[in-house]
Formats: structure tokens, sequence, C-alpha cells
């Protein structure tokens, strides 16, 4: 069935491959023929639209990729963990965990910016009439990007490699 060396191997390139997704484009906002991409980078750090809008960054988008970070470094260290330490609840569900913590964190943060978003429109047009807004908001679209897709499908990966190895440990 499934080699744990071979399992950890696989994990530790789809974590490395989740960590490049944080650079790719995570949501875009686009009107008419313009559209701006947002990778979890630029929501971490901000980003400066056309030299017009500075869209300031929040430290929460480092949410999406800390934990997978910490996964790879654990994941290059299990041999030297002492085995008392492998015996706590924490770290032998670590790999499931993360992965279900990161899921959930990306869905938590695409409602965020989606909020945001439709807070920038509103504040943007809050001095003209409700009709205005309503004519904006049908021509503004928010839209998920390949990048965040990855990273949820990644994400899913590694918590169906861990819970092969967890549930072929406790047999």
């Amino acid at each position: 069935m499934f080699n744990f060396k071979f399992n950890l191997t696989a994990i530790k390139i789809m974590l490395f491959l989740l960590i490049l997704t944080f650079f790719l484009p995570f949501f875009a906002v686009s009107c008419q023929a313009t559209e701006f991409t947002f990778s979890g980078f630029d929501m971490a750090f901000g980003k400066k639209i056309q030299n017009i809008f500075q869209q300031d960054g929040s430290l929460f988008a480092l949410v999406l990729i800390i934990p997978a970070i910490f996964l790879l470094i654990l994941s290059f260290y299990m041999r030297k963990i002492k085995e008392e330490a492998k015996q706590s609840f924490l770290f032998k569900n670590i790999f499931i965990i993360v992965p279900v913590f990161n899921i959930i964190a990306g869905f938590t943060s695409y409602f965020i910016v989606k909020i945001m978003v439709d807070k920038k429109i509103a504040d943007y047009l809050g001095e003209f009439s409700i009709s205005s807004f309503d004519v904006l908001k049908e021509s503004v679209h928010f839209h998920v990007k390949y990048g965040f897709i990855l990273y949820l499908i990644l994400n899913i990966l590694i918590l169906a490699l861990s819970s092969v190895n967890y549930f072929r440990k406790r047999e």
C-alpha cells in the first residue's frame, strides 16, 4: 500500500508547492476591461494599484502560509524528534490539523476580502446616489484566481495523504 517515507516525501513536495501558491494570484477584482489581482503576498504586505491607490496589507494573510512553512520545516526533522514527543496528540495529528486549519483560513480570507472589496466600493461611492452604487456594484466583479484554487487543492491532498498515514499507523 502506501510507504510512509514516500508519503512524507510527497507531502514535502506539496508543502513546497503550497508555499509557492502564496505568490500566485488568489483573488481578482475586475471592472469592465481592467482587472487587479491579489496574491497572498499582496494581501499580507500591500500593493500599489496603478500608482493611484495603495492597498494596505494585513498580517492576517500570513496565517495562510505560516502553518505550511512550519510543517515543511518540521517534516525535515521528523526522524530527529524524540519518540516520546512523537506520541503526543498534537504531534501525531499535526499533518491533519494544519491542512484543515489552512482550508478554513482560506475560506475565511475569501469572505473577508470579499467584504473589504464591497466596503471599498461603498466608501468610494459614499457621496453618490444609491443608484450609482447599484450600477457600479453590477460592473465590479470579485472572483477567485488559480493560486487560491491550487492552495485549496494542495491542502486537500496533504490532508488525504496524512489521513492515509494516520489510519495505516492505527492498524
